[in-house]
């Protein structure tokens, strides 16, 4: 999945992607790799670089075991050398490094991130659906716009289906509160 999304960004990120609503796309990957596009490129590998390879490895219980044990030992040599360096010169600024590279650490590994992680894929997800259709209603005549905005069976059909994960969220924490005597259906 992340070699996918990762070829659908290098291929969106020619310079005339945005700009080119009148040709196939075949068309587009005649010119450079450059401008807006390729900005957005990076946000883009940056995002599925760092996301994909956590989430694989905590995915798996083989992977995820391997991970802990050399965490584990990475945490052990850790403490072992916190005081490697005292006496010497350099050991003000190695504690000072060690301290922001553990902070970086444990928020990196916190649910914190983890939420504002995909609040962030979120908002730009909902930032670049805005974008195109601003682009697209800039080369529409005032008719199509009127008919663009029209809501009929097949803008509901996905309004729907994006609100089935919010219905389920929320039958589960009804779930949870409910006593479970209460949940027991007699026949």
């Amino acid at each position: 999945m992340a070699v996918l999304l990762i070829y659908t960004n290098l291929f969106v990120a020619y310079e005339d992607w945005f700009d080119n609503y009148n040709c196939p796309v075949n068309c587009v990957p005649s010119k450079p790799i450059g401008g807006e596009p390729k900005k957005w490129l990076i946000v883009n590998l940056v995002f599925i670089l760092s996301s994909y390879p956590i989430a694989i490895i905590g995915l798996f219980a083989f992977t995820r075991g391997k991970w802990m044990t050399r965490r584990e030992s990475i945490e052990d040599w850790d403490d072992k050398n916190k005081n490697l360096f005292k006496g010497l010169i350099i050991h003000k600024p190695y504690r000072f490094t060690r301290r922001v590279l553990l902070c970086l650490w444990h928020f990196a590994a916190s649910e914190i991130f983890e939420v504002l992680f995909q609040i962030a894929w979120f908002g730009l997800g909902i930032r670049w659906v805005v974008e195109d259709r601003k682009r697209g209603h800039d080369i529409m005549s005032d008719g199509e716009k009127d008919i663009e905005d029209t809501l009929g069976f097949g803008q509901l059909v996905p309004i729907l289906l994006l609100a089935l994960p919010v219905m389920s969220f929320l039958e589960a924490c009804y779930c949870e509160s409910m006593p479970n005597d209460r949940l027991m259906i007699d026949y």
